[in-house]
């Protein structure tokens, strides 16, 4: 069974912006671990300030900001709560 942020998030999520990768998060064993680079948390910031690309970008790029262990490191439900998922 998925959990609320799985339902909502692909297996493998990239994050683009003008062909650069932002950030990409794998699921391994049904759980996701997102980890990111000072580099991938600033540009997400971008997307998220300048509201950049799709809805839906922006809303992954809120969520991996928001599961980030080095960052808030909210658990899934929190997560789905947060965002509808």
């Amino acid at each position: 069974m998925l959990s609320p942020v799985q339902e909502c998030l692909p297996p493998e999520i990239q994050i683009m912006d003008r062909n650069r990768r932002l950030a990409t998060c794998l699921a391994t064993d049904g759980v996701y671990i997102v980890r990111l680079t000072d580099e991938e948390r600033n540009e997400l910031r971008k997307v998220i300030d300048k509201l950049a690309g799709s809805s839906q970008k922006v809303k992954r790029a809120q969520i991996l900001l928001k599961a980030d262990v080095e960052g808030p490191n909210w658990p899934d439900r929190r997560i789905a709560e947060a965002f509808n998922c």
